[in-house]
Parts: structure tokens; sequence; C-alpha cells
């Protein structure tokens, strides 16, 4: 580290929804256990619906199916109308746990909130690690023991479920429905879908995330900045990005001053064309001396071969001195 680039020390601030979660204390009521079921078919030995659907146990409960029917808090298809019951009411301000299964197949979308990885069973990949903050997600070897290439071989398949992975997520300042669904457009359209009620004030930001992270901001309007991080061995204190300031109005140029810069880029054209001719005829007298001088006629004056107004252009001079 000692010869690295010193934008190893860099990093971002977060807004307070993406502090890492990974040491937060999730309460056991805001747990819960999520399957995808019956994309071709009826599956569940003990729901009421066919798929596909989306069911929701209370708890974690990590075995498949979950062997208390009690558990159950929604196994509805997703028909609108009548628009179904919400499978569960959670609190604003507060860190969620959600087990999903099916994740090797499906692709999990979480609206108004992104969500973190947690853990996941199987092998990962490249593009989704522990610890990443995702607004989709799909784990395909999520049931393969080996990183064999997909499909996984069955002597390697770890999970008939498909693929498990747990996420959090905090609900943050956003009170009211929360819709969770399969990003596969059929699955979705057929129904793989529920949603949850969060209560509470709106603007409420969770207290624990800012335990986490004191320097995580909740507006747009404060917080900006950067921090760099200290190296161990030194008791460097974090510097902060002062807010940006205010920058002073742009002035727009008047009308009157506008049409007088129009007029000049019009009337230079004449100008040099008027120039050209003049230095053609000084080169046919082989008036050098004249030739080297700037005819007063150009700049307005009396006697000379320029119409009067005409005024010297300091850019044609050293192009004139240039040319001799």
């Amino acid at each position: 580290q000692k010869f690295w680039h010193p934008t190893w020390k860099f990093s971002v601030r977060r807004p307070c929804y993406l502090v890492d979660m990974r040491d937060a204390i999730v309460p056991q009521s805001n747990m819960r256990h999520i399957e995808f079921w019956g994309a071709g078919f009826s599956e569940g030995w003990f729901t009421n619906s066919t798929g596909p659907i989306m069911v929701m146990f209370d708890g974690l409960k990590p075995e498949v199916p979950p062997v208390h029917p009690r558990d159950l808090l929604g196994e509805v298809k997703f028909e609108d109308p009548p628009t179904p019951k919400p499978y569960t009411t959670m609190p604003l301000g507060e860190p969620m746990q959600w087990l999903f299964e099916g994740i090797a197949f499906h692709n999990v979308h979480i609206h108004v909130s992104p969500f973190q990885i947690y853990n996941f069973t199987g092998v990962g990949d490249e593009w989704s690690q522990v610890g990443d903050w995702q607004d989709t997600l799909i784990l395909p070897k999520s049931q393969c023991s080996v990183g064999d290439d997909l499909p996984c071989l069955a002597a390697n398949s770890i999970d008939f479920a498909a693929g498990k992975t747990t996420v959090r997520f905090w609900t943050d300042q956003f009170p009211g429905p929360y819709i969770s669904h399969c990003h596969l457009l059929t699955h979705e359209d057929e129904g793989m879908m529920f949603w949850v009620n969060v209560s509470g004030s709106p603007g409420t930001v969770p207290s624990q995330a800012q335990q986490l992270d004191p320097t995580c901001y909740t507006s747009y309007l404060e917080g900006w900045g950067f921090k760099w991080r200290p190296d161990k061995d030194e008791d460097a204190a974090e510097t902060t990005m002062p807010a940006p300031q205010e920058q002073p109005p742009v002035v727009e140029p008047s009308e009157e001053r506008w049409l007088l810069d129009q007029q000049s880029l019009l009337q230079r054209p004449q100008q040099q064309q008027k120039r050209r001719r003049l230095r053609s005829a000084r080169r046919q007298r082989g008036d050098e001396t004249s030739f080297l001088q700037t005819d007063v006629s150009l700049g307005g004056g009396e006697g000379g071969e320029g119409e009067e107004g005409d005024e010297e252009d300091p850019d044609f001079a050293d192009l004139e001195s240039c040319s001799v």
C-alpha cells in the first residue's frame, strides 16, 4: 500500500439507504421467506393457487417447503382487478431480510428500495458478489456445487429449490406499497408478483443506518463530498469536501449588444473583400510603400478608395504584415 496510488484510500459518501447492512441487526419480525412457485405447473402441496406465483412465509424458514402451513402469509396469483391484499405489513425506517428461493431461474426485483446481497448458495459469478447492491438479481449458478458451465450437472446440483439468496434492504423515507416480482416478463404478467405495505411517517430514515455510518446523508442538499480513509498507522483525520457553493447567475447579453455583434459578423466579409481588392491594386501599381501601410480610408478617412464608416480589423492588420 505504500506505493499504491492515493486513490486506493478514496471512498464516496453514501446515502443512508445504501449503508452496508452486513453488520446490521435485523429483528426476527422483519425476516421473510419467499419462493417462486409453479412457473409452468402446479407446485406446493398446500397452496390453493396454481403457478406462476410468489409465496411468502413468516420468518426465514430455510426448509423447502416450510413444514408449517400456518406460517404462510400469502399465496395469491397477482391478478387485477381486483387488486390482491398485501402479504404483510412492515415498519418504515428499519432493516429487512428476505430469503428468496428459485433465484437460479427467476430474476428477483423489489420496487422502491435497492437490496444488498447477504449470502447465496452455490457458486457466484463476476457480476454478483456478497455485499453488492442490486436492483434486479439472478444467480444462475446458485444451485451448482462447482463452477461448471451452465446448465449444472445433476451430480453437482446442491439445491432442488433452484438456488437461494438472502438479501437485506432498508425501508427508507417512503411509506406505502412495495412491490416485488419476477423480472421475466412472461412470469410477471401471469401473476408472479406480490406487494407489502410499509407503514410509518414519510421521511423516516433508518436510525441504525446512521449508527453504522454517521457520514451517510439523507438529501441531495446536504452531506455532499468524499472522504479519505486514513492509514491504519496514521492518525490522519477524515477530510470532507465542503458543500457546493451557489453559482452566480448567468448574465445574458442584451438585445442591443447581440444586434451589434451580428452586424459586425455580417460586415466582416465585405471588409475583407475590400482589403483584398486594395492589395491587388497596390501590387499592380508597384507601390510597395503604400502596400505596407494601413490605408486610412479603411478607417473612415477622406480621399481613399474605401467607403466611409468602415473600421479597421486588427486581425487583418497582422495578416497583412505577415503576407509581406
